[in-house]
């Protein structure tokens, strides 16, 4: 189960990294003025959503039992969000990621939500 744990964080940091990218992107990146707003809005957004892929990428490493089920809502979340957008070729690695992110979240159930060294 240790290396599952390795597998999941790692998943997690990677897809933290991903939106964190592509939200700078939104961020910076040059748009037409009547749009300029909601980039920025969308790109912030984005950064958030990064943030919360480091938290739960923080609260699987330190076994943290509070964050397993707020983490498998957010993840199934994303990933059905992800088959609401238009389908590209990011949004297809976002959500083959999330996907395998949260299989991985549900198996690790008894040991975040058991575990001695469980943070409460």
């Amino acid at each position: 189960m240790k290396i599952t744990l390795k597998i999941l964080y790692s998943i997690l940091f990677l897809l933290a990294a991903f939106w964190l990218v592509a939200g700078f992107y939104m961020f910076f990146k040059e748009v037409k003025t009547e749009l300029f707003w909601s980039a920025h809005v969308i790109g912030v957004l984005t950064v958030g959503n990064a943030f919360v892929f480091l938290l739960l990428a923080w609260g699987v490493w330190k076994r943290v039992s509070w964050v397993y089920y707020p983490g498998l809502v957010y993840l199934a979340v994303n990933v059905v969000l992800s088959l609401t957008d238009e389908i590209g070729i990011y949004d297809l690695i976002s959500l083959v990621v999330s996907l395998v992110a949260f299989i991985f979240f549900y198996k690790i159930k008894a040991v975040i939500l058991t575990d001695k060294k469980t943070i409460k």
